[in-house]
């Protein structure tokens, strides 16, 4: 984005888009920087259902937002369910590989670790194991 439209925009973007999906979260639900152009949210699910559903309402907020001077955008996702027994950056880099997975096949989508590990689209990665790409 910034490299189209310039740092201001870009930076516009990003904080426009950081509204769109806090407004699409809940009451207690968290989201904050994580990096260039990627958000951490942190949510309160009892089913993979509910967390799909929150994280779709974000998907399609920005989905139909027209931002000033960029028009469209969309973004896609990967997330994870927290496991006690996980180390926190193994659950990020679980949702990392499905953000990845998510990009790959189109954009524009939300994907669930877990699903994708339950179908055989991906492989499960272990604790401290290391992830090379």
């Amino acid at each position: 984005m910034n490299d189209s439209f310039g740092h201001i925009i870009g930076d516009e973007v990003l904080l426009l888009t950081s509204r769109l999906i806090e407004s699409a979260l809940r009451r207690g639900d968290l989201i904050f920087r994580y990096g260039g152009e990627e958000f951490i949210a942190i949510i309160a699910a009892h089913k993979a259902e509910e967390a799909a559903k929150v994280f779709e309402r974000a998907r399609h907020a920005v989905e139909q937002f027209v931002f000033p001077q960029v028009g469209k955008i969309s973004i896609s996702g990967g997330y994870c369910a927290l496991d006690s027994t996980v180390l926190p950056q193994t659950i990020i880099s679980r949702a990392d590989r499905a953000l990845y997975k998510a990009k790959n096949d189109g954009r524009n989508r939300v994907y669930d670790y877990n699903h994708l590990i339950a179908s055989g689209q991906l492989e499960e990665i272990r604790s401290g194991a290391i992830d090379l790409f």
